[in-house]
């Protein structure tokens, strides 16, 4: 049963599953091998059931399916456990002192987050921040102490949303892609000319906002070139090389430096709702409404600084 496991035990095992590799989970829990390996065994009898499949000769791991179903339930029991005590990653009465993530997409994390990382982190010496880049989607369950910037998902039961800024994609190219081919002046003139699509990293359908823009183009998506990329920042290079048509928002474009100029500013993509997710155990304590209070201050020093008013936020730290 799982409540015989102890918390180390799962904790290693949640490890194991990240690398998928004995020995290269052994490193990194700073334990020997064999350890490791009686502690996979022990909880395995537990359970009754082979959480990976070993190869003998490379010790690399797969997870079975068993063990796909089991290690999301032992990582939430890790959050939950950690969310439970001051001691396991935050302090219950100092604002500054803890851990904490924050997850995000790359234009996003670079655009706000990454150029105060470095004062927040010398005035703060106590805070251990990490940032995790999604760019597959714009949705999210971050974990307990992990702080989601994203679309709005019906789980307030769980979960707080601080509205953070609304972005409107509409279609941007280079001077150059614009000089070498058809003018564009209505989305008929579209018809032959080459839009570069951001797709999903782990699936094969264009991210949601795109994929709202391509239905208005029905009539005409037959004859437009697609040229498909996992990754945002190389659909930026690629645009301002004239490789194609880029869907960007104004902040973006502007927050990035794009030489880019708009197109068909008419024709708009869906309106995207961002918010600033919080799990509610973790804003029990000083440390979640300080980094709250924080994302939002480099939202509006982002903003400020290419003249957009921010919306506003009323601070969590009194």
């Amino acid at each position: 049963m799982i409540e015989k496991i102890n918390f180390q035990e799962l904790n290693n095992i949640y490890v194991l599953s990240k690398c998928l590799h004995m020995q290269s989970a052994a490193n990194a829990l700073k334990m020997p091998k064999s350890t490791l390996q009686n502690h996979l065994e022990a909880v395995e009898k537990r359970l009754g059931a082979r959480i990976f499949e070993r190869s003998q000769k490379s010790g690399e791991m797969l997870l079975t399916a068993f063990g796909k179903n089991i290690i999301p339930k032992i990582q939430d029991i890790l959050w939950l456990a950690g969310s439970l005590s001051a001691t396991d990653g935050f302090s219950k009465e100092k604002n500054n002192s803890g851990e904490v993530s924050i997850m995000s997409t790359q234009t996003i994390l670079e655009n706000y987050i990454c150029p105060n990382v470095r004062e927040l982190l010398v005035e703060n010496p106590e805070i251990k921040l990490s940032l995790k880049q999604k760019d597959e989607n714009y949705y999210s369950q971050p974990n307990v102490n992990e702080i989601f910037i994203g679309c709005w998902e019906d789980n307030t039961e769980n979960y707080e949303y601080f509205f953070f800024h609304t972005y409107t994609q509409t279609l941007w190219a280079s001077e150059q892609y614009l000089a070498s081919n058809p003018p564009i002046n209505e989305i008929n003139d579209l018809k032959g000319h080459t839009v570069i699509c951001l797709r999903s990293i782990n699936e094969h359908e264009y991210i949601a906002t795109q994929d709202s823009f391509f239905k208005k183009l029905a009539h005409i998506k037959n004859e437009i070139k697609v040229l498909s990329v996992a990754g945002p920042r190389a659909t930026d290079v690629l645009a301002e090389n004239g490789a194609g048509l880029i869907l960007c928002a104004s902040e973006s474009v502007r927050l990035c430096g794009l030489k880019l100029e708009p197109v068909l500013p008419s024709v708009v993509g869906e309106t995207v709702n961002i918010y600033v997710k919080v799990h509610k155990q973790f804003l029990k304590w000083p440390l979640a409404k300080f980094m709250v209070d924080w994302i939002f201050m480099c939202r509006d020093k982002s903003l400020s600084s290419i003249g957009v008013l921010p919306a506003e936020h009323k601070p969590l730290q009194l």
